[in-house]
């Protein structure tokens, strides 16, 4: 009976005070990834696909890139700027999701979601804390008329064509400069023809970090075809992102 009642004692003690029983829960290793998957307006939520690119910023930030990795081992560190080709090294996949590694420690971040291919061309979608290892999701729609169209800018004097187009018919209403490493200098913005290097900003600033609306009355009909965005620096050793805002009007 004395043994009985001993065994009692220890599952009553195990049920009162679970935390004996079971491991602390701890947050998950850097070995953990992040992953965002862009999802259309579909019965299903359909993936997108390799149609964009995902920025990723410290938590709480307005645009303050973080410091994110390609692998799990941490040896091979994202950059949201490079030339060529314009393509980012945190891609959105085939399946439509981006993924990418932070230390232990860095538990959120907050991410900017682009796409610029396929119907959903020109949406943007901001998801903050964005978490390990569960797949988090941004949805969009094709109803939304107004889009953007982004691409990232470093020194180059010479007129940079980039993959990203402007779609036929599309009217742009404002262009946006975003200079995240500043140097006395500027940047010209614009589209290959029939519009020009300067049709969107001409000359922009680059001195102060930050943003600068390059035009408050901009209107330009981008006309019958796709045009490619296009970009120029002074020979100043500047980054950043170039962001021209339309309305979509026809065409594709």
């Amino acid at each position: 009976m004395r043994r009985l009642m001993g065994l009692f004692s220890v599952l009553v003690a195990v049920l009162i005070a679970p935390s004996v029983a079971y491991a602390q829960v701890t947050a998950p290793p850097g070995s953990y990834s992040f992953q965002l998957q862009a999802r259309g307006e579909a019965d299903v939520y359909e993936a997108l696909g390799a149609v964009g690119r995902c920025r990723i910023l410290t938590a709480g930030t307005f645009n303050t890139d973080a410091v994110v990795y390609t692998d799990q081992n941490q040896t091979t560190r994202s950059t949201t700027l490079t030339v060529a080709g314009y393509a980012p090294t945190i891609a959105l996949d085939s399946s439509g999701r981006c993924k990418w590694y932070a230390p232990t420690g860095t538990d959120s971040f907050d991410v900017i979601v682009y796409l610029a291919s396929g119907t959903y061309a020109g949406l943007r979608a901001r998801v903050d804390g964005v978490t390990r290892q569960s797949l988090k999701q941004a949805r969009f729609t094709r109803a939304y008329p107004y889009r953007v169209k982004s691409i990232p800018f470093t020194q180059n004097t010479n007129t940079q064509t980039s993959t990203v187009q402007l779609p036929a018919g599309a009217v742009v209403t404002a262009a946006v400069v975003e200079v995240t490493t500043a140097a006395t200098g500027s940047v010209s913005f614009g589209a290959a023809s029939p519009l020009s290097l300067t049709s969107f900003c001409n000359a922009v600033g680059t001195t102060t970090a930050g943003f600068a609306i390059c035009s408050m009355a901009l209107s330009v009909n981008v006309g019958s075809a796709a045009v490619a965005l296009q970009y120029q620096t002074s020979n100043t050793a500047v980054t950043g992102f170039l962001s021209v805002f339309y309305v979509t009007q026809g065409g594709n």
